[in-house]
């Protein structure tokens, strides 16, 4: 029942594992951290037996690439993991307004 609510972000965070684990199984050392790797892995679990719908709250984007794959460091900068912008994101209101502006470009 909850999948439903969560559909759209889910698959994008799946994708996100698939990325991060193919790039990590092709290197001879793991590129991306593999506890950031089970920590996606378990906010998707949390996610899907949750009752909040994520694919309504607001979603940060690289303002370069569109990448959803932002994280904060200890300084509370925004960076994006795949072009290395920092504190350049764009807010979206949700994961539908987010999938458009994708489609339109």
């Amino acid at each position: 029942m909850y999948v439903k609510m969560n559909l759209k972000i889910i698959t994008i965070l799946k994708q996100l594992v698939d990325h991060l684990e193919y790039y990590n199984l092709m290197s001879p050392f793991p590129v991306y951290d593999t506890e950031y790797i089970i920590d996606i892995k378990t906010r998707i679990k949390d996610m899907e037996n949750s009752k909040r719908d994520y694919d309504e709250l607001p979603v940060a984007a690289c303002k370069y690439c569109n990448s959803l794959h932002i994280e904060n460091d200890e300084a509370d900068n925004d960076i994006c993991m795949r072009c290395g912008s920092v504190n350049d994101i764009e807010i979206y209101n949700n994961i539908h307004d987010y999938l458009e502006y994708i489609e339109k470009e």
